[in-house]
């Protein structure tokens, strides 16, 4: 059966108007068409259709912070602007990102307050590699002992 509703004949304008057989109903209350802009959307209260207008270039859609509609925004996060190998975001707080560029060789990433975005890399402390350790009553270097695969 064609969309027409008789299989053989011409299509129809397709209006979904309650009135007409096989035409559908009312797409939401009071709508039967819609002229819609360039790269719209159409969105439901559960009741009514309504329009969501595109953006501007980059933006997205969320649900708002009421949770009952849809809506427009651009987004913050600058993880794309980050051009430098090894580099990390951070955040200053109040959702301020900033970037975190790459420490110095052999350095570790830490947590740091006195920072603005609270990380730091610093010089690693703990065991070298000439430290004594003793194991089952058998003393060596760190090395020695992952040479030895311990």
């Amino acid at each position: 059966m064609g969309f027409s509703g008789g299989g053989s004949g011409p299509l129809v304008n397709h209006t979904h108007d309650g009135l007409l057989a096989l035409d559908g109903g009312p797409l939401a209350t009071g709508a039967t068409q819609f002229g819609l802009n360039d790269l719209s959307l159409l969105v439901s209260d559960g009741t009514n259709i309504e329009e969501l207008l595109a953006g501007g270039a980059l933006t997205s859609i969320r649900v708002n912070a009421a949770a009952n509609a849809w809506e427009s925004y651009t987004p913050s996060d600058v993880g794309e602007e980050l051009v430098n190998k090894g580099s990390l975001h951070g955040c200053t707080g109040g959702s301020v990102q900033t970037e975190v560029p790459v420490g110095i060789d052999t350095r570790v990433l830490t947590a740091d307050s006195t920072t603005a975005s609270g990380l730091a890399w610093s010089v690693p402390s703990g065991a070298t590699c000439s430290d004594s350790l003793t194991i089952s009553g058998q003393t060596n270097t760190l090395c020695k002992w992952l040479e030895l695969g311990a």
